[in-house]
């Protein structure tokens, strides 16, 4: 198993291992915290859909200005992520404004 350094994962969690499955397995990153405590994001999901190897991830960044969502700039760490899964219809944005989709992501929005 993969050794995980999260500061805020101790071993004796008993969250511990599953955590350690998921860093193992591609679906998470090991980072300094993991925030078990905070909710999970809709871009953190779309990551983690994408991690678990259940989509191709057909896009490695953008090669035009425009993002596929308003508030999803190209530049977002979660972009690629979120269009791949948007162009699975798997998930998809709400909302008009004056965007060229008409629709935002709210990738920081909590998944409930």
């Amino acid at each position: 198993a993969a050794t995980i350094t999260f500061l805020d994962v101790p071993v004796t969690n008993p969250a511990y291992a599953p955590i350690s499955q998921l860093v193992a397995a591609g679906v998470i990153s090991s980072n300094p915290y993991f925030f078990p405590s905070r909710p999970l994001s809709r871009a953190e999901l779309s990551k983690m859909l994408i991690g678990a190897g259940r989509y191709q991830s057909v896009f490695t960044g953008y090669t035009n200005p425009t993002s596929i969502y308003c508030d999803v700039p190209s530049n977002h760490w979660a972009a690629s992520y979120i269009a791949t899964l948007t162009t699975y219809q798997i998930i998809n944005g709400s909302g008009t404004n004056q965007c060229s989709l008409s629709k935002n992501f709210y990738p920081e929005l909590s998944i409930t």
